[in-house]
């Protein structure tokens, strides 16, 4: 049986009517979030997580809206490398990474914290020395109270687009800061604060300086590209210790961050400055300890570039200076191997985030790696599977982004079942001075350059390739 041309003209009119109302529901829905949201925000100040989901909820109702969220954050934290990426940062391509963002900056100028913030990552992305400049200085130019932090970013980039180009081997200046919490007689630890030292004082001492030395010596060793192949080859690091300061006290806490060591008064207390911009330090390494009250940081970095590091990545809670420079907290309850491992995790952090889809090639993935990572040893399974006998097919000693390397069989015996020499072998795998290794047509770079001068690479590219 047949329809009438009535009866299928009302089919059609319902039918549009579900199609409209369907994205009309969602809108409704989505203003309703943001209401709450916002009344949220009214009552409780600046949040980045309520402020992220707002920028998501405005892309369906007003997309102007959207991008002032984006200028909030930006307001708060310049570098927001998620909010960056969102806007066109995380395209693989730097120069139209850097198109994206600078098209976003010019849409909506109005939204001044938007636009100063794509325009310093797109002078970062950009391999134009010229054009780096231009970006630079129209940032450097704007006008805002609340945009002082990027105009005085944008000042300290300038400072160094012209600066002279440094090369293997980087010198690394480290600022060793003791924590030795003492009891009343001031010979022993105290274990009231610690939680699990009560060493003697010289006992504790000795063993800091001789780690000190031995994460000098695992690093160093490290940065070595392949020396079972090339007996040869020659150190990207060096380590220097410039200064060393010494507190009998506990570690200061953070005023309102729950078990948070307060980083920003160890380091004005240091002066860090000082050490940074007169006497070249790059890396701090905090000897202190680990208890129920005080959870250190791994690894934190004060950059003006972006605060990439095993960390909460709290864009406040180091001093920002035009250099950067990276915080260790170590733990003296534990041995040289735990200290390395904080190294590591820096490493990984700043190849991962500068590196891509090349990174994910290096490291490969759970039961297919490639060189593995800190965690994850060529035939492991498990985190920390250092230890594991299972014999795998490995290509780490010849492995190359494009196709499969020399296999060869290999088990935890090839680093003696150690997780510091697991450790000292993978860094060796990273592709280091005249590695001879190319993708897509082009070099691959020497990666100790985002370690030895984090500056510089940032500045010449954003990638792992010349």
């Amino acid at each position: 049986m047949g329809f009438s041309r009535h009866a299928v003209s009302l089919l059609i009119v319902l039918l549009l009517l579900i199609i409209c109302a369907a994205p009309s529901t969602a809108q409704e829905e989505a203003k309703a979030r943001i209401s709450s949201i916002e009344a949220t925000l009214a009552s409780k100040g600046y949040n980045f997580y309520l402020r992220n989901d707002l920028r998501h909820l405005y892309l369906g109702v007003d997309v102007k809206k959207s991008h002032e969220q984006c200028d909030i954050i930006f307001r708060h934290d310049l570098t927001n490398q998620y909010i960056l990426d969102r806007l066109g940062a995380d395209d693989t391509d730097p120069e139209k990474a850097a198109e994206r963002l600078l098209k976003a900056a010019d849409t909506y100028p109005e939204f001044a914290g938007l636009a100063a913030s794509c325009r310093l990552a797109a002078a970062d992305l950009t391999t134009d020395l010229r054009r780096r400049r231009e970006l630079l200085e129209a940032v450097a130019g704007i006008t805002g109270a609340d945009l002082e932090r990027h105009r005085q970013t944008a000042l300290e980039r300038l400072a160094f687009v012209d600066r002279p180009h440094s090369d293997s081997p980087w010198t690394i200046k480290v600022l060793v800061v003791n924590y030795f919490p003492l009891t009343a007689d001031r010979q022993r630890l105290d274990i009231e604060v610690t939680s699990n030292v009560s060493a003697p004082l010289i006992e504790i001492e000795e063993k800091c300086q001789r780690q000190t030395r031995e994460v000098i010596e695992a690093l160093e060793e490290g940065s070595r590209f392949r020396p079972y192949r090339n007996t040869s080859a020659p150190k990207c690091l060096r380590y220097q210790v410039a200064g060393t300061v010494t507190y009998y006290e506990p570690v200061p806490h953070h005023p309102t961050k729950e078990k948070y060591a307060d980083y920003n008064k160890i380091m004005e207390r240091v002066d860090i400055r000082k050490w940074v911009l007169d006497k070249g330090v790059r890396e701090v390494w905090i000897w202190a300890y680990h208890s129920p009250e005080l959870g250190p940081v791994e690894s934190n970095m004060a950059s003006v570039h972006g605060n990439i590091s095993n960390s909460w990545r709290d864009p406040e809670d180091l001093p920002l200076l035009k250099q950067t420079y990276t915080v260790y907290h170590y733990n003296y309850e534990r041995e040289t191997d735990m200290a390395v491992h904080n190294h590591l995790h820096q490493i990984e952090a700043l190849l991962r985030h500068h590196g891509g889809d090349l990174w994910k090639l290096f490291e490969g993935e759970r039961e297919s790696w490639r060189c593995g990572n800190c965690h994850f040893p060529v035939n492991g399974v498990k985190d920390y599977d250092y230890d594991n006998k299972t014999v795998v097919e490995s290509d780490i000693e010849d492995w190359r982004p494009e196709g499969k390397g020399a296999m060869q069989s290999m088990n935890c015996d090839r680093w003696d079942c150690n997780d510091l020499k697991w450790y000292v072998y993978w860094m060796q795998a990273i592709p280091g001075a005249a590695n001879g290794l190319t993708y897509k047509g082009s070099k691959l770079s020497n990666w100790w350059e985002f370690i030895g001068d984090y500056d510089q690479a940032v500045r010449r590219k954003n990638k792992l390739t010349e």
